[in-house]
């Protein structure tokens, strides 16, 4: 069973490890040049607190500016998992479709034993190659990581436990959709559509999916961390919200009227006295990078338990309903 089912997909499987290996050696390319650009901003030095701090924050930004389209790059490779999980369902999709497999249940091969053989060996190879993909875009991703939160979407997706998690759900969907369907161009866009929909979702409602940190910033050090991901609020936000001891919000326009545009050193001085005048401080949503693998784990969880529903009502299916 294992080699005809070997034989049956053995090229969408060359077309998985090719692009594995495009996607390999592209990471393996650009992780030198992101190591030597780290080491010549003085990254390391600063990191260990040997650099003065406005030099660090021009090298932290240097950096960032320099490896941009690197970021990009992976970024897209999160996409990538849901898409192999996909393409390997394909040749059980077209053999659905054909009908080929009868053939099969003529030859003392069980309808279970078929589904089991011909599901299992295609998913090991989606599980495997997402698997050899989290682990070297991990690793792509250590130096960046120690610059920005490895919670960010795009980095996220694509390290850890998550990636496999979406490519079993392409996988799932693809099938359930072959099976039921019986045409296969129509299974692979439903299932490829599905899966990037719930990616999407799931990296919207990620924030939440553990209650995030509060903090209240009027003055001084930020309450927050470089490598912390930030919500609501912090240097570069869009949309500044604040709060006062009651915990009442109040928008940004709202506390300009209040205490004035900051324009240079004394309005600044002015506005923070106005904010502590009136008990006001700048609302500030964080999850913090130690929470890495606790995320991780549970929107791996949510996935594999859609995954597993998905393939457990494709089995059902083969084994009662099919014909």
């Amino acid at each position: 069973m294992i080699w005809l089912s070997w034989r049956q997909q053995r090229f969408e499987s060359t077309l998985t490890g090719l692009a594995f290996a495009a996607a390999a050696g592209l990471l393996l390319l650009t992780h030198q040049q992101l190591l030597h650009t780290f080491a010549d901003l003085g990254i390391p030095g600063c990191l260990r607190g040997h650099s003065s701090t406005s030099a660090c924050l021009d090298a932290y930004d240097a950096f960032k500016q320099d490896v941009s389209s690197e970021q990009t790059t992976i970024n897209w490779l999160a996409y990538l998992p849901i898409l192999l999980g996909v393409l390997l369902a394909a040749t059980l999709a077209l053999e659905l479709e054909d009908g080929s497999y009868r053939l099969s249940w003529t030859q003392s091969v069980t309808r279970g034993r078929w589904a089991f053989g011909r599901i299992g060996f295609s998913l090991a190879t989606a599980l495997a190659t997402a698997t050899g993909l989290s682990l070297i875009a991990g690793w792509w991703l250590r130096p960046l990581n120690r610059l920005q939160s490895p919670l960010l979407p795009g980095s996220f997706e694509i390290a850890g436990v998550v990636p496999i998690a979406y490519a079993l759900l392409g996988f799932a969907a693809t099938l359930l959709v072959a099976v039921i369907w019986r045409r296969t161009l129509p299974a692979l866009g439903t299932g490829a559509a599905s899966a990037f929909a719930a990616h999407l979702l799931l990296q919207h409602i990620r924030p939440t999916l553990i209650a995030p940190l509060t903090r209240v910033w009027v003055s001084g050090p930020a309450p927050y961390s470089r490598r912390d991901w930030l919500i609501t609020g912090g240097s570069g936000a869009t949309n500044y919200q604040y709060v006062d001891a009651h915990g009442h919000s109040f928008s940004a326009e709202q506390i300009q009227q209040l205490c004035g545009h900051v324009s240079d050193s004394a309005s600044k001085d002015h506005y923070v006295n106005c904010l502590l005048t009136h008990r006001l401080g700048e609302l500030i949503r964080l999850q913090p990078a130690n929470r890495f693998w606790e995320l991780q784990l549970l929107e791996a969880g949510i996935v594999v338990l859609v995954a597993v529903a998905l393939l457990g009502s494709s089995i059902w299916w083969l084994r009662t309903r099919a014909h």
